[in-house]
């Protein structure tokens, strides 16, 4: 009876080992912990996108080249005030499941982040993608959420 506990609290120690580790260095951490502002109208193909983050400055973000087309290369250019600890965007369809597609964007100068990715094609034709930009500082995860078609 004795090894029968002992191997169940094995059990349940390794457990809560893994469950810690894995929300330790989970990428991006949980969705609730970012505060996501209301969605901000903005066409990518046509300008760049302004987000006002919560009295710290506006935040711009253009995709090159324009329009946006699916699969091929696409960079993401965020400029705002100053260094942050992490910048990344996350591309997801409305409509459709479309998979995994986010990317973390790297510092160019303390002010000017950068990454080059691409949308998967949607094989139906025309689709409507949500991105979200998050921004995160001092611990704290900002989500700027807007969405646009490809092809436009």
């Amino acid at each position: 009876m004795s090894h029968r506990i002992l191997v169940s609290l094995v059990a349940v120690l390794l457990l809560a080992l893994v469950l810690v580790a894995a929300h330790r260095w989970a990428p991006g951490g949980s969705a609730s912990a970012i505060n996501m502002l209301a969605p901000v109208e903005c066409n990518p193909h046509r300008s760049i996108c302004v987000f006002d983050w919560l009295g710290r400055g506006p935040v711009s973000l253009a995709f090159s080249p324009r329009p946006i087309r699916a699969a091929g290369s696409l960079t993401v250019d965020v400029h705002l005030n100053g260094p942050v600890d992490r910048v990344s965007i996350a591309f997801s369809g409305t409509q459709m499941e479309m998979g995994l597609n986010a990317a973390e964007l790297k510092a160019l100068e303390p002010s000017h982040y950068r990454v080059v990715t691409s949308l998967p094609v949607c094989t139906t034709g025309r689709m409507e993608w949500q991105a979200v930009l998050t921004i995160v500082q001092e611990g704290r995860a900002t989500g700027m959420p807007f969405r646009f078609f490809v092809p436009e």
